[in-house]
C-alpha cells in the first residue's frame, strides 16, 4: 500500500532550496552581526556595556533625569563626555528639571542628542537640545558642514526647509483662529518664538538615513500657543540619504 504521506521529488526539491535559503541567511545574519560587535567592542572603553549607555538616572515627581555617556576610547569621545556633563552638573541639584538622550546609529554614524527642560526658567519655556554626531569609523566628531555635505545640501537649504515649516505651523494656527493675521503676521509669530535667526541653536541629528535638526523655540505668548504646539514640532526633517 503506498504511504499517502510521501513526498515527491519536486516537493524534495522544493524544501531542500528552502532549507537552504533560510541556513544562508541565518549565517549571514549571525555573521554581520558577530562583526558588527567585534567593531564596536573593538573601539569601546567598557565591552560590557552598549555604544551610548545611562550613566546618571533620577526619577522624583517634579524631575526626570537620564544622562548617557558616549562609550567609546579616544580624546574625540571624552570631549562629548565632558561637554555633556558641562551642560547637565549645574541642573543635577535642581528640581523641575526634565533631562533625556536618544542616539541612533546609521552606518558609520553615530548621533546623540542630549534634550534639557529647565522649568525653573521664566514663564517662556524654551528646550535645548544638544547633539553629537560622531564617525564610528575614524572616531572623530562630524561637523554640521560636513553632515550637510554628506547629505548633498547647505545651511542656507536648511534654513529654507525650516522656514517653510514654520510658516505652515503660523497658518496653521491662523486657521485654528488662536488670533488673525492683522493681529499678528509672521514676524510677530517669530518674534513671540523667540527666533530671530532660525539657524540660531540648530542640532543636527541622523535617525533612519535621515538628516533631521531640532530648533528650540519658545511655545508659550499671550495667544495661548502652548495648546497648539506638541513635543515632536522642534524637529525638522531637512534630507533624506538615499541607498546607494
Amino acid at each position: 500500500m503506498k504511504n499517502r504521506y510521501q513526498i515527491d521529488d519536486k516537493t524534495k526539491i522544493i524544501l531542500f532550496i528552502v532549507g537552504l535559503i533560510i541556513l544562508i541567511s541565518t549565517m549571514i545574519f549571525v555573521i554581520y552581526y558577530q562583526k558588527q560587535g567585534e567593531n564596536y567592542n573593538y573601539i569601546k572603553q567598557n565591552k560590557n556595556k552598549y555604544l551610548v549607555y545611562t550613566k546618571y538616572e533620577e526619577n522624583k515627581d517634579d524631575s526626570y533625569v537620564i544622562v548617557p555617556y558616549l562609550n567609546i576610547k579616544g580624546k574625540n569621545a571624552k570631549l562629548i563626555n565632558d561637554n555633556i556633563d558641562s551642560y547637565v552638573s549645574p541642573l543635577l541639584e535642581k528640581d523641575n528639571v526634565i533631562i533625556s538622550y536618544e542616539y541612533d546609529i546609521n552606518g558609520i554614524i553615530l548621533s546623540l542628542v542630549v534634550k534639557i527642560l529647565d522649568n525653573n526658567d521664566d514663564y517662556a519655556l524654551e528646550p535645548v537640545f544638544i547633539s553629537y554626531n560622531f564617525n564610528l569609523d575614524t572616531l572623530e566628531i562630524i561637523s554640521d558642514d560636513s553632515l550637510l555635505d554628506y547629505f548633498g545640501i547647505d545651511q542656507e537649504t536648511a534654513k529654507n526647509i525650516i522656514d517653510d515649516k514654520l510658516h505652515e505651523y503660523y497658518e496653521k494656527i491662523i486657521e485654528e483662529e488662536y488670533y488673525s493675521e492683522e493681529e499678528c503676521d509672521y514676524s510677530c509669530f517669530l518674534e513671540y518664538r523667540g527666533i530671530s535667526n532660525i539657524l540660531d541653536s540648530i542640532s543636527y541629528y541622523v535617525k533612519d538615513k535621515k538628516l533631521y535638526a531640532y530648533r528650540p523655540f519658545i511655545i508659550h505668548s499671550i495667544f495661548g500657543e502652548e495648546n497648539f504646539f506638541k513635543l515632536d514640532d522642534y524637529d525638522f526633517l531637512i534630507a533624506t540619504k538615499e541607498s546607494s
